[in-house]
């Protein structure tokens, strides 16, 4: 098992590092990504992590830990979170 550790804010900006370290990593092994230590998850990386989270959901491949540390901004299910 990989973990990943995200310990600033993610913004589509600085995602591609976070999405290619995942990309490398699940194609050997299941990935964990902590996000606990976030200080805020925009819409567009909130959007990508659920997917992928859903997408693996069965094989047990990817798991995000840490999203209900958060508060989203708006009702819609892939807004931008801060941290409570």
């Amino acid at each position: 098992e990989t973990t990943i550790h995200v310990d600033s804010s993610m913004t589509f900006y600085n995602f591609p590092k976070l999405k290619n370290a995942i990309a490398e990593a699940i194609a050997k092994t299941p990935v964990v990504v902590h996000v606990e230590n976030a200080r805020m998850i925009d819409h567009a990386v909130v959007e990508q992590l659920l997917e992928w989270n859903h997408h693996h959901e069965g094989s047990h491949r990817l798991t995000v830990q840490g999203l209900d540390q958060f508060h989203q901004l708006t009702a819609h299910h892939h807004s931008t979170r801060i941290h409570k």
